[in-house]
């Protein structure tokens, strides 16, 4: 496998969040982070969802350069020890 991603319901967040994203080390760089996000993106407003938010390990910069490059803004980074701590929150423009 070359690549997966996981978009999942998360209540608190109150939208689908994009909880993993992962490309084998062989094949980055190539653009398939980004089709995954993409396609992703796509498949939940099929679904009736009008955003989404990316959860993003703190010192993941490949990662938060990737949902950067897509259109995700950064929102938040939250340190407090709550369910996200350390967790980077973005959603995409409207």
């Amino acid at each position: 496998m070359a690549g997966t991603i996981l978009a999942t319901d998360f209540a608190l967040y109150k939208a689908p969040v994009i909880a993993l994203i992962a490309v084998a080390p062989g094949t980055q760089h190539q653009g398939l982070g980004s089709y995954l996000l993409r396609r992703s993106i796509q498949a939940l407003a099929l679904d009736g969802f009008s955003s989404c938010r990316a959860r993003i390990s703190p010192g993941n910069d490949a990662s938060l350069l990737l949902f950067r490059k897509t259109g995700f803004e950064l929102r938040r980074v939250d340190l407090n020890g709550s369910p996200h701590s350390g967790g980077r929150q973005a959603v995409p423009p409207a």
